[in-house]
């Protein structure tokens, strides 16, 4: 400290020098506070005299390094300096200065002015109220000094809104202050509040108006607010009600604060994640879970439509307010989670304190010429910032060069507070809201009309025309994968808000793993039971009551525990089952598609003791199938098979008698993923391009597909091997492999599964004893280069065309499988209309020539309108229909 002082003392001390100087009184004061060395109070003194003289604005062109690290230099230790003969002595000239470099132009300057502020308030506050910094009557002036110029601020005319803003802040630190040292300052809280409405920053921004620096400052001044109301709050007798004309102010800055959290910055998102969440505790600790249910009731609503809004990434920005709108539910992730008592900075789209810190560094060494030189740069800054005092946290990182508060802030929301009372009544309201929102919308489906989806604005449309057409379409693909083919809904935008509920709701729900879901889980699948029921062409609903049941086990709870929780213990159990079992368990085979897959995805969620081995074997096997074309299912499976039915330690003697017997079969459906390991390990597929002829326009555009789809190919057996590598669960087929390691004998299903046969393995048998279809050819070749008229009989390539086209995992050989049959079946419809007319009449039933053929050919063409391969799916769903027709 002595070194320090001594180096900003010389005469003509150069800035660098200086800031030099005090960034290693920053580091001596953190020894000396870690070590528990006390400072005298002339050291103090010197220290607080020097860094309000570094305090002064630079002009326009200096350098600004000696404010700077003034600046994280009370940020860091406020809390130190701000008792006498520290801060507190020289109360006013601090605020004054800290109030001016919040006002700066220089932008780095200004950003680290707001926690240097923040803490100085807070720490000055702590001051006054602490009957050991100094007697009363010295306190009691510091403090009416300093509130006559944060009134004076307020009053006046000529301030300008950063002014205020930080005046607001203060008055709601200084209020605390007075309410503990018992000054008539604190006397009437409701005028306080009262004052404070007139100061609200709520303005409706011109789209493409490129207004940044007034949104950012009408945000702050609602925080701002938001935090001031809360301490005001706080300070209230108990047993006070909060007035209704402050809960529907409160209720404003709330909903703007939401609007606009997906365009601020880390830090003012960490800044509003705090805020809220101070907010909501302290309304619950003043009128407990009453009064937070009833604010809840008017804001949950408005705020779940914010996060549901489709529109463009931010809509004062002129490049983007004509973007194609996207939806914005990912971006409140992390700030829903966070009003749970979950991590909300380890869900995507999170704020993170270390960005916040990495731009400010930027902006306060310039702008950089390219990106490596930034990157250089940063490093530099980082080590430097590093040398001069960032302590490590107790979680062992570097802490911040903001201020602890935001430290604070940082780690409680990685944390996670855990389910306190604030948390579950907001869960509650959540899930509440969700409910209703899936009774309300309007989610009928109709069927799909060509005409449906057509731009009827033809070549002449404008270019935001065209944008918004573009938004449009991709909503219509986002409907037609969760609908299917030949559906549409009747409601597009109640349709696509829907989708949006959904997936928000399975990210926080998965991204909350506490106790409140338990007491959620019996009702929530009761009402998700009867939706479903009414809306069967809708996954949406088995995509929540999967998401709940995987927070539940991550909360270490079980499906009795949630049982037990509910009031109607009996018929919610029965409910639940039948949802499970009678619902989805028996409807699966007749879905397809997204429906299908999260069916299945539901009934392999299903608790232990739910669903019996038996009941589970046949979606297990319908699961593999499915998941050679949806790896996250086919995880789904193995992931079943690996914890329960492997690896189970708590299941009885019964359950695992019946596992063992039903294994083999369920092994049997792993066949597809050994021989397409076995496929890619010898090279085989036809990505190769080799052997394929580039002649004419349609083979090129053929043979560019074929390298675009094995290009992708190998990037996910790439990232499938990455993923097994680092040991981050293993690809499927590696896992398939693990696997088979570990059942042993029941491994030798994949080779007989005990009857010598399956369902389609007699490919080589005939399905006709006799010739019956063939295709007459004429070729050239014959004696004298005279033509050749050959008949081919394809009987024999029937049986196998038909395995492959079912069971093949190889997506070229089993498209092409399905191509063959689909016109060998043409063919022999054609044969049929141009038979003679049966001697009986029209309606009599005598069989066909192929009668035999199509025993065995039709359930295989059902089978086929229903694959998980597009393009076998679109060529035999409408075949099918033709032929029941027919």
């Amino acid at each position: 400290l002595a070194a320090g002082l001594a180096t900003l003392n010389e005469k003509d001390g150069a800035t660098l020098l200086v800031a030099e100087g005090l960034d290693g009184i920053s580091s001596a004061l953190a020894s000396a506070v870690d070590t528990g060395e006390e400072l005298t109070p002339g050291t103090i003194k010197n220290v607080c005299d020097a860094t309000i003289q570094s305090l002064a604005v630079p002009s326009s062109g200096q350098r600004t390094d000696k404010t700077q690290a003034a600046l994280r230099l009370v940020a860091r230790h406020a809390d130190v300096l701000a008792p006498p003969p520290g801060f507190m002595t020289r109360s006013s000239e601090c605020f004054q200065a800290l109030v001016r470099c919040r006002c700066a132009s220089n932008k780095a300057i200004r950003t680290l002015a707001v926690p240097a502020l923040d803490e100085f308030l807070r720490a000055l506050s702590d001051a006054l109220g602490d009957d050991s910094s100094a007697p009363a009557f010295e306190r009691e002036a510091v403090l009416s000094s300093l509130s006559e110029e944060v009134y004076e601020l307020l009053d006046s005319p000529k301030a300008k809104n950063k002014e205020k803003t930080a005046a607001v802040r203060a008055l709601g630190k200084l209020v605390r202050a007075a309410w503990a040292i018992g000054s008539q300052a604190a006397s009437d809280l409701d005028l306080l509040m009262e004052k404070l409405t007139k100061l609200m920053m709520v303005h409706d921004f011109v789209d493409g108006g490129n207004d940044f620096d007034r949104r950012f400052e009408a945000v702050e001044r609602q925080c701002v607010m938001l935090s001031t109301y809360t301490d005001i709050i706080s300070l209230q007798p108990p047993g006070t009600p909060v007035e209704e004309s402050a809960l529907d102010l409160l209720v404003d800055i709330v909903k703007f604060l939401w609007r606009h959290y997906h365009t601020a910055g880390d830090r003012m998102q960490l800044q509003l994640l705090a805020a809220t969440d101070e907010f909501f505790a302290e309304l619950h600790r003043r009128g407990g879970a009453t009064l937070l249910r009833g604010f809840a009731s008017r804001v949950t609503r408005s705020l779940v439509a914010l996060t549901l809004r489709v529109a463009p990434p931010d809509p004062i920005d002129s490049a983007l307010f004509r973007a194609p709108p996207e939806p914005l539910w990912p971006c409140y992730v992390s700030p829903w989670t966070h009003l749970f008592g979950g991590d909300a900075l380890a869900v995507p789209n999170a704020p993170s304190l270390e960005k916040a810190e990495a731009k400010t560094r930027r902006r306060s060494r310039g702008t950089t010429p390219s990106k490596d030189a930034a990157a250089n740069r940063r490093q530099r800054s980082v080590s430097v910032n590093t040398d001069v005092g960032d302590t490590p946290n107790t979680d062992g990182r570097a802490a911040s060069v903001f201020s602890p508060s935001l430290d604070r802030i940082a780690s409680g929301a990685a944390g996670g507070s855990g389910a306190e009372p604030h948390h579950v009544v907001m869960y509650d309201s959540f899930i509440d809201e969700v409910l209703q929102l899936c009774q309300t919308l309007d989610l009928d489906v109709v069927r799909a009309t060509k005409g449906m989806g057509e731009d009827p604005g033809g070549e002449n449309d404008s270019s935001q025309e065209k944008e918004t057409n573009d938004g449009e379409d991709g909503m219509r693909q986002a409907l037609a994968l969760e609908l299917g083919e030949g559906v549409a809904a009747a409601n597009v935008g109640d349709m696509q808000t829907f989708l949006c509920l959904v997936d928000l709701t399975c990210a926080v729900v998965g991204s909350v793993p506490h106790d409140a879901i338990v007491r959620w889980l019996a009702p929530l699948m009761e009402r998700l039971s009867a939706l479903s029921a009414a809306r069967p062409l809708l996954s949406g609903f088995y995509k929540i009551a999967r998401a709940a049941l995987c927070a539940a086990d991550r909360a270490g709870a079980s499906f009795q525990d949630a049982l037990n929780e509910s009031s109607v213990k009996g018929s919610t159990a029965s409910a639940c089952r039948a949802f499970l079992l009678d619902d989805v368990v028996a409807a699966q085979p007749r879905l397809s598609d997204e429906l299908r897959a999260s069916a299945l995805q539901l009934i392999l969620s299903s608790p232990p003791g739910l669903l019996t081995p038996s009941e589970l074997a046949t979606p297990l096997r319908d699961a593999l199938r499915v998941g050679l074309h949806h790896p996250p299912l086919a995880s789904a499976a193995l992931d079943l098979l690996e914890t329960r039915w492997t690896g189970a330690v708590h299941a009885t003697e019964e359950e695992r008698l019946e596992m063992d017997a039903l294994l083999p079969s369920v092994v049997g459906a792993l066949r597809p993923y050994v021989d397409r390991s076995v496929i890619a390990s010898h090279g085989g597929g036809t990505a190769g391009g080799d052997a394929v002829s580039t002649d004419g326009v349609e083979t090129a555009t053929a043979l560019y597909r074929a390298k675009r789809i094995a290009a992708r190919r190998a990037k996910a057996a790439d990232e499938e091997m990455e993923r097994g590598e680092t040991g981050e669960g293993g690809g499927v087929d590696n896992r398939v492999a693990r696997l088979l390691g570990k059942i042993g004998g029941a491994a030798h299903a994949l080779v007989d599964d005990g009857e010598g046969k399956s369902a389609y393995d007699d490919s080589a048998a005939l399905w006709d004893p006799r010739a019956r279809v063939s295709l007459d050819l004429t070729v050239s070749g014959g004696a004298n280069g005279s033509a050749v008229r050959l008949t081919v009989w394809l009987d024999a390539m029937l049986p196998r065309a038909a395995s492959l086209a079912l069971t093949s995992p190889d997506r070229p050989s089993k498209v092409a499988a399905a191509e063959f049959l689909h016109a060998a079946t043409l063919l022999m419809v054609g044969h049929n209309a141009r038979a003679a007319a049966p001697r009986g009449g029209d309606y009599a039933r005598e069989p066909t020539k192929f009668h035999h053929i199509y025993r065995r050919l039709f359930p295989v063409v059902i089978e086929l309108a229903v694959d998980p391969e597009p393009v076998t799916r679109t060529l035999f769903s409408s075949l099918a229909y033709k032929l029941a027709r027919w």
